[in-house]
């Protein structure tokens, strides 16, 4: 990896997990002249790729 820190990935969670963080970007309305977002809740987390990985997954 080029700059030496690994990537973070945002992960939605229930409001009640530990270090879940509010984020006022879940769509609510997609209406051009009334657009509305409403809150979701998320954990960030770091993650490692391997140099050979072709596809991963997250598992909680």
């Amino acid at each position: 990896m080029l700059s030496g820190r690994r990537p973070c990935a945002w992960i939605q969670a229930d409001p009640a997990t530990p270090g879940a963080s509010p984020v006022n970007d879940q769509p609510v309305s997609f209406d051009p002249a009334r657009r509305a977002h409403g809150t979701r809740w998320e954990t960030r987390t770091r993650v490692a790729i391997s140099a050979d990985a072709t596809e991963w997954d997250i598992i909680p």
